[in-house]
């Protein structure tokens, strides 16, 4: 935390190496976005690159579970031979590779090996746990990452909206407030970044709130812990453009976000002096970047969501050429018509989820503006109906594509 080194980019991304003492150097580069000024309210994507043409060795895994039906996908994350996901109905599933189920978790209830619902959920890849982070019973539940099977429970006496777990038994919280925002009067718990041991006793906090603050503000957001391919994790805090990583013990500055006059100021939170309610539409009102999240950091690229005003945005820097765009929340498949938001990080693919709903709206449409012989010459359409053919038990379809560098364009 002591040492940073920051590496700007010109409204939009900039990246901090972290150093020791003996390392002083410093390096600068400065990318703009393609229409150099962001307009938040009818922002033109017409000078942008062609997303498309960016996307590469694009496949598709089918979900199989037989009698069970996957909800909406609220998290995915991945190990060496499993995937992970949570939906909403608090489930969590877990498949092989190749899509086919390995167990179901629908463990919901008040008893001791339940969870009142799936607030988050980790992996701790070499304890070979799968960790469901359960924020109103206010505890931890451990299971088998390989069979699912319960094996303890952790309790915690803090608020946290999201976590990660750590390979040497530890975890990663980020806490939110009570929710009516009240202060809490203890110092320690009245900070945004816990690191916990095994027991969830806290060792070290971050990020500490004002009172004045968290009275008028619900500091609370959906998920703030990210893995990279590294085995690595970056945390995002809230209102805040400084991106931080986790690594051998240390949360050091990994990047900023620099929108220029449309970064939000340090102060912001500081000097908001309404009720707490008021808080989101004077963000709006101000036109600033803000809620940054979804930030996934592969090898070649770094992809994030933010709001400016009141439309989401969808950030891609591209590494080699050390270019940013600011595109629309979503990459665009022509061969499927589709508009896909990357989700997760798979080696290195990026995985986007297309809901079955989705799928079926989609395919309803063309049927709602075609005759059957004019849908055979559509060849998006054909692509979709296989893709509809193909996902036999309704499930969300998982989507990994890799990214072209930009130097190529």
């Amino acid at each position: 935390m002591k040492s940073k080194k920051w590496l700007c980019l010109i409204f939009c991304l900039a990246q901090l190496f972290s150093c020791t003492n003996q390392e002083k150097s410093q390096s600068q580069i400065e990318v703009l976005l393609s229409n150099a000024v962001i307009d938040t309210l009818n922002i033109e994507f017409k000078h942008s690159i062609d997303t498309d043409a960016l996307i590469d060795s694009v496949f598709f895994v089918f979900l199989n579970t037989g009698n069970e039906v996957v909800g909406k996908v609220s998290k995915i994350r991945f190990t060496e031979n499993q995937i992970l996901l949570a939906d909403k109905p608090n489930h969590i599933y877990s498949f092989n590779l190749k899509g086919d189920l390995l167990y179901h978790l629908n463990e919901v209830g008040g008893g001791p090996k339940e969870y009142q619902e799936v607030s988050d959920f980790g992996i701790s890849s070499s304890r070979s746990e799968l960790e469901v982070l359960d924020l109103w019973g206010f505890k931890t539940n451990i299971y088998s990452l390989a069979s699912g099977e319960y094996l303890r429970t952790q309790k915690f006496d803090f608020y946290p909206t999201s976590f990660y777990p750590l390979e040497d038994g530890f975890r990663l919280f980020h806490n939110g407030t009570k929710p009516n925002g009240d202060y809490l009067g203890i110092d320690s718990l009245n900070s945004g970044f816990f690191i916990t041991d095994g027991n969830n006793e806290i060792l070290q906090v971050e990020f500490p709130f004002e009172e004045s603050h968290v009275n008028r503000v619900r500091l609370v957001t959906k998920e703030n812990f990210f893995p990279g391919q590294n085995g690595d994790v970056t945390y995002v805090p809230l209102y805040d453009n400084t991106i931080y990583k986790y690594s051998d013990g240390n949360l050091r500055p990994s990047y900023y976000l620099n929108f220029g006059d449309r970064s939000l100021p340090k102060d912001f939170l500081a000097n908001f002096t309404g009720h707490w309610r008021e808080f989101p539409r004077t963000l709006h009102e101000s036109r600033y970047a803000y809620s940054i999240t979804d930030f996934l950091d592969s090898d070649s690229h770094i992809f994030f969501s933010f709001i400016s005003g009141t439309s989401p945005y969808l950030g891609m820097y591209d590494k080699g050429s050390g270019r940013c765009y600011a595109l629309p929340p979503g990459l665009k498949i022509k061969k499927f018509g589709l508009s896909v938001k990357p989700n997760s990080i798979y080696e290195q693919y990026f995985v986007s989820v297309l809901e079955h709903e989705r799928l079926e709206n989609i395919l309803s449409m063309f049927n709602d503006q075609k005759n059957s012989s004019e849908l055979a010459k559509v060849p998006i359409y054909s692509n979709l109906l296989q893709l509809k053919e193909q996902n036999r038990d309704s499930n969300p379809i998982l989507i990994f594509y890799s990214i072209k560098s930009l130097t190529k364009f």
